[in-house]
């Protein structure tokens, strides 16, 4: 039988999911200020922006604005929303526990490798010839791999439950 809820337990239950939420927003920023101060600033912007975007999507587009290559910036933004960062994911997986969040990450990394081929097609068609950019082939490379990881990490993960009873 289901447990009813009164309406003070609905809002100590949202409050709750709230500061949680808060909370990963909240700390993500402590991390990403740290690592800024301590280590992202000897690199350049093709780490920093991205792994900054990685942890946590807000910070990741508001640093978008140092640079100048419009479609860069697009492709960039593009990975950034299909990911989510880390600190969404983690956001997710607290708020979501009940309901599992095995796959999230998997198909996450599905989405924004996904995205990034699609942002690189649309790139060339969007954007006038002038204004193109040249994607190191390490790049795509790497979406390409991790692409393939994820996919086979969700086709494993699936056959493992296939014949549990």
């Amino acid at each position: 039988r289901r447990k009813d809820f009164t309406v003070s337990q609905a809002l100590r239950s949202g409050i709750n999911a709230m500061a949680t939420i808060c909370g990963w927003v909240v700390l993500f920023r402590i991390l990403i200020t740290i690592l800024n101060s301590k280590f992202l600033t000897i690199t350049s912007w093709e780490i920093r922006i991205p792994i900054t975007g990685a942890l946590e999507l807000t910070n990741g587009c508001c640093d978008l604005i140092q640079l100048n290559s419009i479609p860069m910036r697009f492709l960039l933004f593009s990975c950034f929303v299909a990911f989510g960062g880390i600190c969404v994911g983690l956001q997710t997986a607290t708020v979501g526990k009940d309901v599992g969040v095995n796959y999230y990450f998997p198909g996450k990394i599905i989405q924004t490798c996904t995205t990034y081929f699609m942002s690189l097609l649309s790139i060339r068609i969007i954007f006038p010839a002038n204004e193109q950019i040249n994607v190191p082939f390490y790049l795509s490379s790497f979406f390409a791999v991790i692409l393939f990881i994820a996919l086979f990490f969700i086709k494993n993960s699936s056959n493992r439950f296939k014949n549990v009873v």
